[in-house]
């Protein structure tokens, strides 16, 4: 099992693209094996988490989120919550789709890094 953590910086309201004010969020990506991962987003006191036992043969959660639609992922972290409130509000999930697309710019910007012998 390998757990990764990201840092990713808070955002400012910005209307012209379409940005809520966002606190800085910390990302744990635990990989428990090739193609089985959890992801777990925390922002401001509020956490969002999912396991995928599936993602493809040797694929890490990196890979996996970073390839995946936004809206397939903020749909899985989601769930738990489409379930105890019978339906998410349309604030949180803009405001876990712009986590999420945060999520993945960091993820680019690490794989760059590596790529480039920086980390």
């Amino acid at each position: 099992m390998s757990l990764r953590v990201l840092h990713i910086p808070g955002q400012r309201y910005d209307a012209a693209k379409g940005l809520l004010d966002l606190d800085p969020v910390t990302a744990f990506l635990e990989d428990f094996e090739p193609g089985r991962g959890q992801l777990t987003l925390v922002c401001w006191g509020r956490a969002w988490t999912h396991f995928w036992g599936a993602m493809g043969d040797g694929v890490t959660l990196a890979e996996f989120v970073g390839q995946a639609s936004t809206g397939y992922i903020v749909h899985k972290l989601m769930l738990p919550l489409d379930v105890m409130l019978k339906r998410a509000g349309h604030r949180e999930e803009r405001w876990l789709t712009q986590i999420v697309e945060a999520l993945k710019i960091e993820l680019n910007r690490a794989a760059i890094a590596r790529v480039e012998g920086k980390v």
